[in-house]
């Protein structure tokens, strides 16, 4: 964030209608800020030179959610320990400000707010964690309404309840030949490809990189994340550990190591030109070696999804594809939920009770066809 320029230390004077107003030149432009009594705007004419100074000032106008969550961890939540301040804001960053951190404050709705708890239900995050995560966000946007910055709070209205669990689609088994085959030509097949046979979340997919793969032994380690930070002016991009800090490590399918090598294969052959750089590392990349965005593989998949007639599709649905097929072909649970990073395998279940439904038919339809020839 660029420095701004200070004259002046400002001025307070009392207005005609008995409440405060605080001057400061920023930047050759004159700013107020206003209050009930002459301490109150004192406090803001100080924190926004504490801010200047600092390098962190933004207009109120321009502030996203990214923007307010750092300002409200770093100006208002002194009476709690570190080691909470920084859980606040890792949660957050984690669950809520990855997706919606770059809406506006003031353009922020609830119902933006309500899909970061129903994706941590998805994620198999619990009740309580969700619960967390909301008191937290909470408490941050109720200091934005008593700073004037909000006129309401948007996650008022929100609820980690259970609620009604979006329903799970996947790409049925006899599709599957379909959908790779629309997708023959994608410059992302490769990537599309491991989404389904591996489970991976798309962020953890687009942060893998070459030390997380043992071709020996046919295993992937996945330790973290490439998602982007509010620590640094302009959220970038960085990696940052997996929500629950648990590493997971388990075997693919061979083909999924044969694809693998393929890319690595590719990738040393373009590392010699002069216009490829892959610095970090990554398993995928765009064709220079630069980080593939996630959105741009996204938008790639809706239009094969679309073709062969599945146009509401997402792109976590692939993950839900890989549990469901690897339960119907007998993976147990446990597995599927290590593997996929859920926090109990009571919670895999829980989701794929549909699943364990069609396979316990099958298993009575077994028994009787073995009673009958008795």
């Amino acid at each position: 964030m660029a420095t701004k320029r200070v004259n002046g230390e400002g001025n307070i004077r009392k207005r005609d209608n008995g409440t405060w107003e605080a001057r400061l030149t920023i930047d050759g432009k004159r700013r107020s800020f206003y209050g009930k009594t002459r301490k109150e705007v004192s406090e803001k004419l100080a924190k926004v030179k504490a801010e200047l100074e600092f390098g962190m000032y933004v207009e109120d106008k321009k502030i996203t959610l990214a923007d307010w969550v750092q300002r409200w961890l770093t100006s208002y939540c002194f009476t709690v320990k570190a080691s909470t301040r920084y859980k606040y804001g890792k949660d957050l960053q984690y669950h809520v400000l990855a997706y919606i951190g770059d809406v506006p404050l003031t353009k922020l709705k609830s119902d933006q707010i309500q899909q970061c708890y129903t994706r941590m239900r998805e994620k198999g995050l619990t009740l309580k964690s969700i619960n967390n995560v909301h008191s937290t966000l909470h408490k941050a946007l109720r200091k934005a309404v008593e700073v004037k910055l909000l006129l309401s709070n948007p996650s008022d209205v929100c609820t980690a309840s259970r609620g009604k669990r979006p329903d799970i689609q996947t790409i049925p088994q006899n599709t599957l030949h379909a959908f790779f085959d629309a997708a023959k030509d994608s410059p992302y097949f490769d990537v599309l490809y491991f989404l389904v046979f591996t489970g991976l979340r798309r962020s953890e997919v687009v942060g893998l990189t070459w030390d997380c793969v043992d071709f020996e032994k046919g295993y992937i380690k996945v330790y973290r994340q490439y998602i982007r930070s509010t620590d640094l002016p302009g959220h970038p991009l960085q990696f940052m550990t997996l929500k629950n800090g648990k590493t997971r490590t388990f075997k693919v399918a061979e083909s999924v190591i044969e694809l693998l090598l393929s890319i690595k294969e590719k990738q040393d052959n373009l590392s010699a030109s002069p216009d490829y750089s892959n610095e970090e590392g990554f398993v995928f990349t765009s064709d220079d070696g630069t980080y593939l965005y996630s959105n741009t593989v996204y938008r790639a998949f809706k239009r094969i999804a679309a073709s062969i007639g599945m146009p509401t599709l997402r792109l976590h649905d692939l993950r839900h594809t890989f549990a469901t097929l690897s339960i119907q072909n007998g993976t147990d649970i446990k597995t599927v939920s290590t593997t996929l990073g859920h926090a109990t395998a009571a919670y895999t279940l829980d989701i794929y009770t549909h699943v364990s439904e069609i396979m316990q038919n099958d298993a009575a339809s077994r028994m009787d066809d073995l009673i009958q020839h008795i």
